[in-house]
């Protein structure tokens, strides 16, 4: 399988409804059109015979590399060759058209370029037409048109495109990939060319401008800059929403089947993302995620109140597996949709009252539809209290009663009586307060352990999982409190690996990157700075030659599974903004 690259080689551009990886030979090998959560254009990371890619790079290239230009999600892959340095510069407009725009320019030359684009439409599964224009190639499938601007001489191979050229030093050409629906025209290249004469600037300026906004300047800025470019590219700008990665289906073990979809925005880690972006001023995201949340509640539908995650364009959530993809380095099943979407998960309440506390409180008032349905959750969570869920790892077994999902349900509960205090707002205070103190009651009775001098992960149960690290952010426990200082120091004990933390110890080999910041964080929180600033300088090792992290670590310091992902930068950024306290 080594025509797989590591996760760790690729990059990642976006204009805040799509997004593409580019590995460190030039290729990009995963995109998806017109939406971060449409089918595959370029799916090579997951079947490397079928799932098409796009590559523009130097034959006699003896050296790679790839950097982003400053403060931007602008990628720059150059390649080493004899007679000079070859460049390619990837971005995404952020308006305009969807398109990828490739500048290939030669540093020093002459310099050798070969271009290869093969498109696979629908995950490799639609055949596609290919038409040629003047300077132009359309390759039309039933469900999408990508135009190919070919400023170079090219040949059709395989229903694609290949190009061999020249570039001498200070020369550049730029292909252009523009996607359109099957009912619009044809585009001209002329007319490519003109949309798209500034967009190389205007990208440029626009990451720069809203990076600027960040008042972080402290020791860690290059690293909270880069997550907070990776969280920014992972907002979906049409509907609000946040994805939890730009891919499916890279394998938390390779060879394994536990391949997930994760280019959805689950409520959760939206919330926390939004959070996040509070905190460093980024209220125009906390605004979008917000009201598309108001705009689920007003749809109905769900068997709870809440979905645990939304599609972002609109396409179904419903999982099935691709058979016809090997998986990245033969890990099948490639999965579409998620089944987790539609699970009970309890925390995903507190996570979104928290939140709306926060936001009132930081941005704009909660309004009084919003603050209604606020209400009509409490009471359905009232009427839940004692009801098992999935939990926050998604157990698509027996469900039971997880330790972090009742706290969540007590932050829930308690962040309505005081955003209810602080406005005047109506609410059955003497309901909610019961129902909150009883929650609080069967946690300090149910979750403890005697025997192991710890909190649980369920209540009666005997494992730990990481997920007990919020029990010091919820307001319920005192960090300093012996019983969560006794929790804290099994969790290190049981679940650390080196200086990254496992989510929990049954049926796990790797460490989860998001649990080694919370755990940096909580570490911090509690006055152990000296610790916590070890685990977060040795976390932020793992990181690939970009700053970009996957949802885990392997043992031998490797990333894997999806990439990037939101929730491992957004736990960098609260783990850096604690320890800045």
């Amino acid at each position: 399988m080594s025509e797989y690259k590591p996760i760790s080689d690729y990059g990642v551009i976006g204009n805040l409804r799509a997004a593409a990886l580019v590995a460190k030979n030039g290729s990009i090998d995963w995109a998806c059109l017109p939406d971060l959560d449409s089918p595959s254009v370029f799916a090579r990371l997951l079947d490397s015979r079928r799932g098409g890619h796009f590559r523009v790079w130097v034959p006699e290239a003896t050296t790679q590399g790839q950097a982003y230009a400053a403060q931007t999600n602008v990628l720059l892959t150059r390649f080493g060759c004899s007679s000079g340095i070859g460049e390619v510069e990837d971005l995404m407009p952020i308006e305009g058209r969807h398109a990828i725009l490739r500048i290939v320019r030669a540093i020093g030359g002459p310099v050798r370029f070969r271009a290869e684009c093969l498109p696979r439409f629908d995950y490799g599964r639609q055949q596609h037409r290919t038409h040629e224009g003047q300077d132009i190639v359309h390759f039309e499938s039933p469900s999408l048109c990508l135009d190919l601007t070919c400023p170079t001489p090219y040949r059709l191979v395989e229903s694609g495109v290949e190009s061999e050229f020249t570039l001498s030093a200070g020369e550049s050409v730029i292909w252009i990939l523009s996607a359109r629906g099957v009912q619009e025209q044809r585009p001209q290249a002329s007319a490519l060319k003109a949309a798209f004469e500034d967009a190389p600037t205007r990208t440029l300026d626009y990451w720069r401008q809203w990076l600027a906004q960040c008042p972080y300047r402290g020791r860690w800025r290059r690293e909270v800059e880069r997550s907070l470019l990776v969280l920014k590219l992972l907002t979906h700008r049409p509907s609000g929403g946040i994805a939890a990665a730009v891919t499916t289906s890279l394998p938390e073990v390779i060879g394994g089947e536990n391949n997930w979809d994760y280019r959805f925005c689950w409520v959760r880690d939206a919330c926390w993302t939004v959070d996040a972006f509070m905190s460093l001023g980024y209220h125009e995201e906390a605004r979008a995620f917000m009201g598309s949340l108001a705009h689920r509640f007003e749809d109905g539908g769900s068997r709870d109140p809440l979905d645990v995650a939304y599609s972002l364009s609109g396409t179904s959530l419903e999982e099935t597996t691709l058979d016809h993809l090997e998986g990245y380095r033969g890990s099948r099943p490639v999965r579409v949709g998620n089944a987790a979407a539609f699970q009970r998960q309890l925390d995903v309440y507190g996570e979104y009252a928290r939140a709306a506390l926060r936001f009132d409180a930081a941005v704009d008032r909660i309004s009084h539809e919003d603050w209604r349905w606020l209400q009509s959750m409490g009471a359905w969570l009232i009427d839940h209290l004692d009801d098992a869920d999935a939990g926050l790892w998604e157990s698509r077994g027996e469900r039971k009663h997880f330790v972090h999902s009742k706290v969540q349900i007590w932050v829930a509960l308690d962040s309505l009586l005081e955003l209810a205090s602080r406005r005047s707002l109506p609410l059955d205070v003497n309901r909610v307060r019961q129902a909150r103190d009883q929650v609080a009651d069967a946690i300090r009775r149910d979750a403890w352990s005697h025997t192991r001098t710890s909190y649980t992960a369920t209540f009666g149960g005997s494992e730990v999982d990481a997920a007990l690290l919020f029990l010091e952010q919820s307001g319920l426990f005192c960090a300093a409190d012996d019983p969560f200082m006794e929790t804290l120091a099994t969790l290190e004990k049981e679940l650390l690996i080196g200086r990254a933390l496992m989510r929990r110890r049954r049926d796990e080999r790797n460490a989860f990157c998001a649990c080694s910041f919370w755990l940096a964080e909580v570490l911090a929180r509690c006055g152990r700075r000296e610790r916590a600033r070890d685990v977060l300088e040795r976390m932020l090792t793992y990181a690939n030659h970009l700053g970009l992290y996957s949802e885990e670590i392997q043992v031998n310091g490797d990333l894997i599974g999806n990439f990037p992902q939101a929730l491992t930068h957004l736990a960098l950024i609260r783990a850096v903004l604690a320890l800045e306290e």
